[in-house]
């Protein structure tokens, strides 16, 4: 099923910036704009694909989507499309100045195609209203309403946007980003601005949305409100650094997090699974809200509700994970209505630690040094009582 899936990814992944190059083509050629404009394309597809989890392609695809809603009601339909491809282009979020360099980035791409400096700059102050400011004038509301589009999408929708937002920002210490999201959000629903939007047409269509979305994702991320039971699951044959990293993150995200060995009997395993749980148990021993267990010839989604969790926490590596999980996670909520996943994406140091990257190293001489910079404590004991001298 995987290789279906990952297949079928592929092809939408493919369709999407086959659609996308003929929009961005369409816009280089209204402009009358001087150069090759495949080659900006892709070094704007090779931006946006950099480890993004919300702030991608498909993120730009929808910001479009919103422009062609709007169109008749701009002043300068050109210089927003523009902008809105080039306004998140440069994103760090460990960064404060990303819509500067994305600005100034774009000014320069316009220039260069001989559209002119007044275009240019109009362009560069449109990219700046992203920082969303209050008092916009016509055509930069209708920007910034169009980026903030997705605050009063349906639920499901935004759920997942506030989630991609969590994963983009996984570096931050939880307590650190549930302040600091739950700021960000507040200023969207403080009485001093009134509305969300600055549009009649956007808020007409997503403003009573938009605020429940947000009172709810802020209601969310109050300490108290802390998630009830989630599940995470794997093979863990053996458990990893990486693998710890996502028990330490998940075990602060819920009220209970339950660590589940899942036996595939027709899969060989270095461990059997009371070994696994075993070396689990023996990791997360300092955990009071950690349950580790094993389950058998059931759904992952199945199991997790049997615990009584509605919660499945995965890791998310890349934007390749991100698309498989995704498809994954629709699939579980088939199994089991109800069921969401919440994906987190590993630092650098761990991300792409796996138990089969270990195992492939046991063997030549000084594999013991090789693999312990990758394993917990428990897991590299048992590892060396497995493969003795």
């Amino acid at each position: 099923m995987r290789k279906e899936l990952s297949l079928n990814m592929e092809k939408t992944r493919q369709s999407q910036r086959a659609s996308m190059e003929a929009r961005w083509v369409a816009l280089w050629n209204e402009l009358g704009a001087k150069g090759d404009p495949i080659a900006v394309f892709e070094s704007l597809v090779e931006e946006y694909s950099k480890g993004r989890v919300y702030h991608n392609l498909t993120h730009i695809e929808f910001c479009l989507d919103q422009l062609d809603r709007v169109r008749d009601s701009l002043k300068d339909q050109n210089s927003v499309a523009f902008a809105l491809w080039f306004h998140d282009v440069v994103y760090n979020t460990r960064a404060q100045d990303n819509e500067v360099k994305s600005a100034e980035w774009a000014m320069a791409v316009a220039i260069g195609a001989g559209l002119g400096k007044e275009f240019a700059e109009k362009v560069r102050d449109l990219i700046l209203t992203t920082r969303h400011a209050s008092d916009l004038e016509h055509d930069a509301a209708y920007l910034a309403d169009i980026d903030l589009a997705i605050l009063g999408q349906p639920a499901d929708a935004f759920d997942i946007y506030n989630r991609s937002i969590a994963q983009e920002f996984s570096w931050v210490p939880p307590e650190l980003y549930r302040e600091g999201r739950k700021g960000v959000l507040s200023r969207f629903v403080d009485p001093g601005r009134q509305n969300v939007f600055s549009t009649e047409e956007f808020r007409r269509e997503y403003e009573t949305t938009a605020k429940s979305n947000i009172e709810r994702a802020i209601e969310q991320l109050t300490p108290e409100k802390a998630l009830p039971i989630g599940v995470y699951a794997g093979s863990f044959d053996p458990p990893t650094l990486g693998h710890a990293w996502m028990i330490n993150k998940g075990r602060k995200l819920f009220s209970k997090l339950v660590v589940a060995v899942a036996v595939n009997p027709a899969k060989k395993s270095a461990f059997t699974a009371q070994e696994r749980v075993a070396m689990l148990k023996s990791m997360t021993a300092g955990f009071q809200n950690v349950e580790v267990t094993s389950f058998e010839n059931i759904y992952t989604a199945r199991f997790a509700k049997s615990v009584g969790a509605e919660y499945l926490l995965r890791g998310v590596r890349n934007g390749a994970d991100f698309e498989y999980e995704k498809a994954i996670a629709e699939v579980n909520s088939d199994l089991e209505p109800g069921i969401i996943t919440v994906a987190l994406t590993p630092p650098p140091e761990v991300a792409n630690i796996s138990s089969s990257l270990v195992k492939s190293l046991i063997g030549p001489e000084g594999w013991r040094d090789a693999i312990r910079r990758y394993l917990p404590p428990e897991a590299y004991a048992e590892m060396l009582r497995h493969n003795p001298a």
